[in-house]
């Protein structure tokens, strides 16, 4: 009985092994397969090969979401994103925030950086980090929200200036930037083409307005004919509307 009970763990465990060891192929195939398909976008797939975040600067996009499925959208349609430290926001871009994105290697992890928390008398507050993710929210109804986890750790973590953290934090701050960027760039497109001129009507719009005005009373039809037939005569009849 115990020699069968141990083949049955034992085949337990292999099937057990055989099959993570499946998945693992099927995701780093997926990851291959995404990236493959995004080639020249600034692109960033978690280590656990679930989430990815790309962004398109040629065509002004972002992809986001699950490996398996993860969403497009335009750059105008990236309401916000955040740096999140142990589930807490520390910084953030918002659709027509004038707020400055990270600058690499500087923002979250300098001399008084984000990480690092403020300073208290002559010692520094260090708050220790066991996760660090990037929030982005997009205009999207099914999936608005995403949570691209960069470093996870259990426990308590480890101090924010820990050499196996430098360079997850220089990625963080860089698809932050990149992000952050994007948002303030569809803002003054948006506010550029605003305060564009309007474009001057054509004759048919003109003659729309005409018939309205005469329609209204504010023109007789007498008016209106005469009015019509300077304007199809390329005169300016502006004066009139």
């Amino acid at each position: 009985m115990e020699v069968l009970i141990f083949i049955v763990v034992i085949g337990l465990v292999i099937w057990a092994v055989m099959s993570a060891s499946k998945a693992k192929a099927a995701k780093q195939a997926l990851k291959d397969a995404f990236l493959g398909s995004h080639d020249g976008w600034d692109a960033y797939v978690t280590p656990d090969l679930e989430q990815v975040i790309a962004i398109d600067h040629d065509g002004r996009r972002i992809a986001v979401g699950p490996l398996s499925a993860p969403i497009e959208v335009k750059w105008a349609d990236v309401a916000s994103c955040e740096v999140e430290r142990n589930g807490q926001s520390i910084t953030a871009t918002n659709r027509g925030s004038q707020a400055m994105g990270a600058a690499v290697g500087g923002l979250l992890l300098g001399p008084a950086g984000l990480l690092l928390g403020g300073l208290t008398g002559s010692k520094r507050n260090v708050q220790k980090v066991s996760e660090l993710s990037l929030k982005v929210m997009i205009d999207h109804r099914a999936a608005p929200l995403h949570r691209i986890i960069f470093v996870k750790l259990p426990g308590d973590g480890i101090k924010p200036d820990s050499a196996m953290l430098k360079p997850i934090i220089q990625r963080l701050e860089h698809f932050h930037a990149l992000l952050s960027n994007a948002v303030r760039s569809e803002d003054r497109a948006r506010l550029g083409a605003s305060q564009q001129p309007a474009l001057p009507q054509g004759p048919s719009d003109q003659i729309e307005r005409l018939w309205a005005l005469h329609q209204s009373g504010a023109l007789t039809a007498e008016e209106y004919g005469v009015a019509k037939s300077r304007l199809l005569a390329g005169e300016d009849v502006a004066r009139l509307a």
